[in-house]
């Protein structure tokens, strides 16, 4: 029995066998989704809005 292939990549899991690609589209979609809500609840958690992050891009000094 062969080994299905694992991607390096969590952000982009591979297209399982027999899979759409419209569905496969959907899911990476749906994933998109959670990471920014995790993201958003971690900078609720610690009190930094997101809107302040956004101001602020670009603008940190790497010193």
């Amino acid at each position: 029995m062969a080994r299905k292939p694992k991607s390096d990549d969590p952000d982009f899991p591979l297209n399982a066998m027999g899979m759409r690609w419209s569905s496969y589209e959907k899911h990476l979609a749906k994933l998109d989704r959670l990471h920014i809500g995790m993201d958003v609840a971690i900078l609720q958690r610690f009190g930094i809005s997101p809107d302040a992050i956004l101001k602020n891009a670009g603008n940190f000094d790497m010193a």
